[in-house]
C-alpha cells in the first residue's frame, strides 16, 4: 500500500498504511528513514509530526506517492550539507 506523501518539500508516511516492511530504509538516499524501532532519540519528537500530517495530507485528498520523483533541485547541496 503507498503511505508517502508530500508535504511543502518534505516527506511523510502514513503510520496506518505503513506495513512495517522497511525496504524504505535501505533506499532512502540521505539514510533519513528509520525502522519505527530504531528512530534516534534526537528525531522522537518528530514520529508524531509526521503521523499527524501525514493524516491531514491523506484527509485532505492528496493522493501517495506511488512512483520515484525526480529529486528536488537542492538536493545535492542538502545531501553535501548532511554529509553524502
Amino acid at each position: 500500500m503507498a503511505c508517502f506523501y508530500e508535504l511543502d518539500n518534505q516527506l511523510l508516511i502514513h503510520p496506518e498504511d505503513c506495513i512495517d516492511c522497511t525496504a524504505c530504509v535501505a533506499v532512502c538516499p540521505v539514510e533519513a528513514i528509520y525502522a519505527e524501532a530504531s528512530v534516534p532519540a534526537e528525531y522522537q519528537a518528530s514520529i508524531e509530526f509526521n503521523a499527524v500530517q501525514a493524516r491531514r495530507v491523506k484527509d485532505s485528498g492528496q493522493d501517495a506517492i506511488v512512483k520515484k520523483k525526480d529529486p528536488l533541485p537542492t538536493a545535492e547541496k542538502r545531501k553535501a550539507e548532511l554529509g553524502y
